[in-house]
């Protein structure tokens, strides 16, 4: 993790979205770590489809526990997969504001990019852990890490907040997010013939991922005009 510079959060002076990428860039390689695991994890111990709530709710319990021996904490490197699809998404939470720097991270799943990009990410998971282990090659094993990084760097972002010092923060995420969306897209457009699986990926997976790339877009330019205008 790179020292805060002098125009870090509690300075006078606010960091641009590119101090706060290159802020952001150090944790990289530990997120992309708990990824991998979460990948290695699904892989060996499946989500348990079509099963009851409570065992859907035993398997994220037992990927926690996983997850936190290897030294993961939710508070740095939230993951999608770790939520409830019911979580904070009753009207009550949809309704509320984002625009304070400590907003509930109960409201995260109540973001449409964020809810979109979270449900796409465990379909491509949950089509990706049936396939043969034959298919499973490492390219598709990255497609599926990037694709699942796109709802954690929005989450990160709202971890960073909505005031008027944090928010480029939160567009760098959002920024990050984006590329990773269209890095995805990019990928399933070269190796849409390289074999059964991926030809499989690109016909049902790049539809729903160019719309949320189109999605995450309108999100980096809601929280740009939000920073323009300054409201805490």
């Amino acid at each position: 993790m790179p020292s805060p510079s002098p125009n870090g959060p509690g300075s006078d002076a606010f960091w641009s979205e590119e101090e706060w990428e290159a802020y952001l860039a150090a944790h990289d390689r530990e997120a992309s770590r708990y990824v991998d695991l979460v990948f290695f994890f699904i892989t060996k111990y499946p989500r348990p489809l079509g099963g009851s709530p409570d065992d859907l709710a035993a398997w994220r319990e037992s990927l926690r526990r996983f997850l936190e021996r290897q030294g993961w904490d939710a508070s740095l490197n939230p993951l999608p997969l770790l939520w409830t699809k019911s979580e904070g998404r009753g009207p009550d939470a949809a309704a509320r504001p984002f625009d304070t720097p400590d907003a509930d991270a109960q409201l995260l799943p109540a973001i449409p990019a964020y809810r979109e990009a979270t449900e796409l990410a465990n379909e491509a998971l949950d089509w990706a852990q049936q396939l043969h282990v034959r298919e499973k090659d490492l390219d598709l094993v990255t497609w599926c890490s990037r694709i699942s990084q796109i709802p954690a760097y929005i989450a990160q972002g709202h971890q960073i907040g909505y005031a008027r010092d944090s928010i480029p923060g939160n567009v760098a995420c959002a920024r990050r997010a984006l590329r990773a969306a269209n890095e995805s897209l990019d990928q399933l457009r070269r190796r849409k013939r390289k074999g059964d699986a991926w030809r499989v990926a690109y016909a049902r997976f790049y539809e729903p991922l160019y719309e949320l790339r189109n999605t995450l877009g309108a999100y980096v330019q809601d929280l740009r005009s939000r920073a323009d205008l300054g409201i805490d």
